[in-house]
This record gives structure tokens, sequence and C-alpha cells, in this order.
């Protein structure tokens, strides 16, 4: 109880952007999932901005825009 009032129990919070489940132990597989279906949806949209470039000009933005870098 805080301040006479009871507790309100949740299963999942945003903390600091995240989200935090409650299960299993505290994960953030729901916030992990989330910023996956927003990159699929930024891919997709550069995909069809520039689908006439070459290969090589869409490796480029692609590496640009996410900071992906090859090993």
């Amino acid at each position: 109880m805080a301040d006479g009032h009871p507790l309100k129990y949740i299963n999942e919070v945003r903390y600091l952007g995240h989200i935090i489940t409650d299960r299993p132990k505290l994960k953030d597989d729901a916030d992990i999932v989330r910023e996956l279906r927003n990159s699929y949806t930024r891919i997709n949209i550069l995909a069809q901005r520039f689908s006439r470039c070459s290969t090589l000009v869409k490796l480029r933005l692609f590496r640009g825009h996410f900071c992906v870098f090859m090993v």
C-alpha cells in the first residue's frame, strides 16, 4: 500500500525508452521485437525509395542508415 491505496500490479513497464516485462525474470524481449519490427519497416521504405539504384548504393545506404558493419 502507498498512501493508503493498494498498488497496481503490471506485467509490462517502459523504463528509459525500453519495454521490460515481468516474465521471465525482467526480460526486454518485447522491446527487441518492437525494434526489429521498426527496423523492417525502415528497411522496406529505403528499399522502395531507392529500388532503381545499384546494389552497391543500396548497401552503402543500408550501412549508413542503420550503422551496420560487416565483419
